[in-house]
């Protein structure tokens, strides 16, 4: 009896009435992977039969309210050494002549960042990192209710093998989003998923993250008030002790609502340098209050400083989603903060070196 191949990619979806993207995402798959793994978490349209016209395996799960249930599922079937994560509202963009499953093959890496351009409903669009085509090895599972990774198991094996670069990017691969044309529906369901997750755990900081901003995106503004001052007052008890990227954010938004509401400066600013330092300065969310603080303050070198280096390096982690808002009020800061500053001429010579001019 020959041996069976191995496969190289299976792809891992989680659907539930997903027919009006679904057709779509498949079709800019199916060439590039060699399994498709479809959880079907209780679909009453046509997506189950749109899923196995392509060939995909499909297996019905019982939702939960938990989606690193649902995508840890889609594990247990997947066969592939590698595996892509793709909802149903993506589009999986390959750049012409790449060839996916030869470069995973020579590849030493566990994990690669893929590119995801979300199309907003206003025309424009959001880009985030994604970790969406990762090694199946040994432990790997997802964690987190809503806005569910496998990172947490994939530097784990990393640590244990030694590997010290697990991770890179893969910028001939990219996906495009479609999700935010159902943003209200999805904004409720996300909300209903993050406040049973903090019911259950009161001290998780990514769920606060995430519920906070969902609550603003939602215009919910009373149960945005109420659960930032007491996200506030718990990082207050807990010491701001292991701090994290969503306690980062956290911490930009509590800076946002400090300038808001004519917070002292000193107490502002000591407690936004905490935030600022565990991140290099390399972070807007958190550099930007700081930054606009230290104006207030009359400290226009220290303003100058902490967006400089932001403007040089980067707005922070490509994870990390950032509006065109924030950019801008980064560009408009330091601009005034180089008025202050500096001649006409050395004005003209910096902002043209960050690219304003």
């Amino acid at each position: 009896m020959a041996a069976k191949i191995p496969l190289m990619l299976s792809a891992c979806l989680i659907v539930k009435n997903s027919e009006k993207f679904l057709r779509r995402c498949l079709e800019s798959i199916c060439e590039h992977v060699d399994q498709i793994v479809v959880v079907d978490t209780g679909s009453t349209d046509n997506s189950i039969d749109i899923a196995k016209s392509f060939g995909a395996e499909v297996y019905s799960f019982k939702w939960c309210d938990d989606f690193s249930a649902a995508r840890n599922k889609s594990l247990e079937y997947a066969a592939g050494e590698w595996v892509l994560q793709v909802d149903s509202d993506h589009v999986l963009e390959v750049k012409k002549g790449f060839d996916l499953r030869r470069a995973l093959g020579r590849a030493r890496q566990i994990g690669f960042f893929i590119k995801e351009v979300s199309i907003l409903k206003n025309g424009g669009k959001q880009l985030l990192d994604r970790m969406l085509l990762f090694r199946r090895v040994p432990g790997l599972k997802y964690e987190g209710v809503l806005h569910e990774h496998p990172m947490a198991s994939l530097i784990s094996y990393a640590k244990n093998k030694g590997i010290e670069e697990p991770f890179s990017t893969l910028d001939s691969v990219r996906v495009l989003h479609y999700g935010y044309f159902d943003i209200e529906q999805k904004l409720k369901r996300n909300i209903r998923i993050l406040e049973r997750g903090i019911a259950k755990e009161p001290m998780n900081w990514h769920y606060r993250y995430k519920l906070l901003l969902s609550y603003e995106s939602a215009g919910e503004k009373g149960k945005f008030d109420n659960l930032l001052k007491e996200t506030f007052s718990l990082m207050e008890r807990n010491g701001h002790r292991g701090i994290s990227l969503a306690m980062v954010g956290i911490a930009g938004i509590v800076g946002k609502w400090m300038l808001k509401v004519g917070y002292p400066e000193g107490d502002a600013i000591e407690f936004l340098e905490r935030y600022y330092r565990a991140t290099r300065g390399k972070d807007l969310r958190i550099a930007l209050p700081l930054a606009e603080f230290y104006y207030i303050k009359g400290d226009y070198k220290r303003t100058f400083d902490i967006l400089s280096l932001i403007l040089k390096e980067g707005y922070g982690p490509g994870f990390i989603p950032l509006t065109e808002v924030e950019k801008s009020r980064a560009f408009r800061l330091f601009s005034k903060a180089v008025e202050k500053l500096f001649s006409e001429d050395d004005r003209k010579r910096i902002l043209k070196a960050i690219g304003m001019l």
